[in-house]
């Protein structure tokens, strides 16, 4: 049934990128519509259906309302599909298309809509006609300043249109709280105590009265403090003592930005600041490589309203280390007792040594990750340095130990092989389905655990380190041997980087813990893989039909 074809049409569609409007981001995709899902495909007019690019399922659908084409660069016909995806976290997307013409938008809008209805969605009451743009920071529509703002008119489904107002109206007012208004002139202060104003610069009013000659007032800029030091900073904070409370001073190295921001890890600490440099890369701000911007104001206006994730943040006075059970680039790894009854792994990472902001903003995301196969991450220690990355304990170590040590039991038991590689099968296929890419997939990066299971571990964490070589001053190498020829000429992970590590992951099983490219120097692998063509050979204990899995994760990527 949910393949049965109600709807088949040639359209465009805006590439999906969160935010930002680009008018030249538009691809053309065949659109198929089933009682279940709106299916999106590669292909021609000319040549019919290609690969599938994607789907959304009907019963996520919020919104399907017609879209003012203006913030879209004055495209018409255009409408919008505003939907949950189901196979990533708190995610909420909006799908733009582009229609032929008026007739095809109504026809594609009315079936969608009575699809969807079949499928029990559960429609926004309000929607936005116009689109979030990016650079203004505000909904083209209505003005909104928030992204997370649900709509201003109401949509199709509203039994109440006064309610649906009403709604907006709600959702407007708590958006604006204070009165903005825009400087009609050009005024230069005076003192420290007068603001200098712009013409046309917007104003947030902070004052009750507005009767008096003279009102409080805020500029965008209101959070930056040129001459202000790092203690003076933590001063000023601390006494205002509210959560969130943040500013932007110039660093004492020249040319640098920092953020101080007051925090409370919890209602019962005391707050704290904690202190970010602001990093820049070219024309860009960042305080994590996933968004950057052109200006300091961008940076600031985004992370006001899109804090960071907060994962479960564990106290280390619950924890109780016990052996050191190994290290590596990211730290050392201890065994402990968590609570006082639960084994637990603890990674204490290296000061320096990797991205921090970057990481605690995915740790959310990994902590909610949960496979069979995948060693679960507890939680973090992040109210201290170093941080501490809490994950479960796997009794019998890393997967290469097991391999090196039980070598000669290992390779009479073929089956016991082939069971490994298919535990962690199972675990990158999970990983990819939640757009999760490994990047440095190997038998170390696997840990065992009683009764032969196989889980893999530090998923997505090679994408912290701050080396842009993978190389720690201590000298742990660039993983050359596990990477793919995209990886090795470009440094470019996909999920298609991690099944060729894969491919050499089942080597090492089906070899128990060999070197990869054994006799070859570091430096030649990339030469010897991708300018001469060469691959791994052939395991002596591994039958033709696995050698024919491994060859087909190493086909270089056309």
């Amino acid at each position: 049934m949910g393949s049965t074809e109600l709807k088949l049409d040639f359209m465009s569609k805006r590439s999906q990128m969160k935010g930002r409007i680009k008018t030249d981001s538009y691809k053309s995709r065949w659109f198929k519509l089933t009682p279940t899902a709106l299916f999106y495909y590669d292909g021609k007019i000319t040549t019919g259906i290609g690969k599938v690019k994607g789907q959304i399922d009907l019963k996520t659908i919020k919104v399907i309302e017609k879209v003012d084409g203006e913030g879209l660069g004055n495209k018409q016909n255009v409408f919008q599909i505003v939907y949950n995806d189901p196979n990533k976290f708190e995610s909420v997307y909006t799908l733009y298309i582009v229609a032929a013409h008026a007739k095809q938008q109504e026809d594609w809008i009315l079936a969608l809509r009575e699809a969807a209805k079949m499928e029990n969605a559960q429609f926004s009451p309000i929607y936005h006609l116009g689109v979030w743009m990016y650079k203004q920071g505000k909904w083209s529509c209505c003005g909104n300043f928030n992204f997370r703002n649900k709509g201003c008119l109401p949509s199709f489904c509203a039994t109440s249109k006064n309610v649906a107002r009403e709604e907006a109206q709600r959702q407007s007012s708590r958006d604006t709280e204070n009165l903005k208004v825009l400087a009609l002139f050009e005024y230069q202060s005076k003192s420290k105590e007068e603001l200098s104003l712009k013409k046309g610069e917007e104003l947030e009013i902070l004052s009750s009265n507005l009767n008096d000659d003279w009102v409080k007032a805020k500029n965008e800029d209101g959070w930056y403090f040129k001459d202000i030091s790092r203690a003076q900073a933590e001063t000023i904070l601390e006494s205002n003592g509210q959560e969130g409370c943040f500013m932007v001073r110039d660093s004492s190295r020249q040319g640098i930005y920092t953020l101080s921001l007051y925090f409370k890890p919890d209602k019962k600490s005391d707050g704290e600041v904690k202190h970010y440099h602001i990093k820049q890369s070219g024309n860009d701000y960042f305080l994590t490589e996933k968004h950057k911007f052109l200006t300091l104001p961008e940076l600031v206006y985004y992370h006001k309203h899109n804090c960071a994730a907060h994962t479960v943040n564990i106290d280390p006075k619950e924890l109780e280390l016990r052996e050191k059970l190994g290290s590596g680039q990211f730290g050392t790894v201890h065994r402990a007792i968590y609570k006082e009854t639960t084994e637990v792994a603890v990674k204490t990472m290296k000061e320096g040594s990797m991205s921090e902001l970057d990481f605690l903003e995915e740790a959310k995301i990994m902590a909610k990750l949960h496979h069979p196969n995948l060693v679960q991450l507890y939680g973090v220690s992040a109210n201290q340095r170093p941080i501490m990355i809490i994950t479960e304990y796997m009794r019998h170590g890393s997967l290469y130990s097991y391999l090196r040590r039980t070598k000669h039991h290992l390779m009479k038991k073929q089956d016991q092989l082939i069971d490994i590689c298919l535990q962690i099968c199972k675990a990158m296929a999970y990983l990819e389905k939640n757009s999760i890419i490994h990047r440095d997939l190997a038998s170390r990066n696997c840990l065992v655990g009683d009764n032969y299971v196989v889980k893999v571990c530090d998923f997505g964490l090679a994408r912290f380190v701050l080396d842009d070589e993978y190389t720690s001053s201590e000298g742990a190498k660039f993983p050359v041997r596990w990477a793919s020829v995209e990886v090795l000429t470009h440094q470019f992970f996909s999920s298609k980087s991690d099944v060729w590590a894969y491919g050499v992951l089942m080597w090492e099983i089906f070899t128990c813990g060999d070197l990869p490219y054994l006799g070859v120097e570091n430096l030649d692998v990339y030469d010897h893989v991708s300018k001469y063509g060469n691959r791994l050979e052939k395991p002596d204990k591994c039958s033709d039909e696995i050698y024919q899995i491994m060859q087909k994760t190493w086909q270089e990527v056309s």
